[in-house]
């Protein structure tokens, strides 16, 4: 299925009606992708006219927090998570050595210097935890404030995933936050744009 979806992802029909086409970025055609694809590179700065309004909305947060999942499937590779990028070689480029970041397209090294940057770690399939690890890994550490310099400390070192085969957690009681996520996600788009 892959195969046949990777074959036709930049076609127009597929970039309109199948969401997930417009996260694909294919490190063996980075032209047609930057030509075709119609979300991902307008949304990451990425195309030759860099569009200050999402530079100046995103910096404008108060953090931007992006959890990967250590069983994620969906999510290739996890990293991607984090702004990570697979090359055509196969090897995982983190933001820090992209360009988007060094040239500080969309603010993030911007936000990074400031401490406004999080890269944690869930356990689970993408999307999917139980609603005590909501409460005690996103909410309050993320979204209630934190005074105490050492958490924000914390919170602002770029954390590295285990390697496949080292990610063997236990994941019973997860539950599909998806659609939860997704509006929540939505809105914040609606806000950054």
């Amino acid at each position: 299925m892959r195969a046949i979806a990777k074959g036709g992802v930049y076609n127009g029909y597929v970039q309109e009606h199948i969401v997930q086409a417009q996260y694909y970025k294919d490190p063996h055609n980075l032209a047609t992708y930057l030509e075709k694809n119609i979300f991902l590179p307008d949304i990451n700065n990425e195309l030759t006219f860099k569009n200050t309004t999402y530079k100046d909305r995103l910096t404008s947060i108060n953090k931007l927090v992006m959890f990967a999942f250590l069983k994620d499937v969906m999510v290739k590779p996890r990293e991607t998570a984090w702004f990570g990028f697979q090359n055509e070689d196969g090897d995982v480029i983190d933001l820090k050595d992209q360009d988007q970041y060094k040239e500080d397209w969309l603010g993030l090294r911007t936000m990074d210097e400031d401490g406004k940057l999080v890269f944690d770690i869930l356990e689970g399939e993408h999307m999917q935890f139980s609603t005590e690890d909501f409460t005690e890994k996103i909410t309050i550490p993320h979204l209630l404030e934190l005074d105490d310099d050492d958490d924000k400390e914390r919170h602002r070192k770029h954390r590295k995933l285990p390697k496949k085969g080292n990610d063997e957690m236990h994941c019973d009681g997860m539950v599909d936050q998806s659609e939860m996520i997704l509006d929540w996600d939505m809105d914040l788009q609606q806000q950054v744009l």
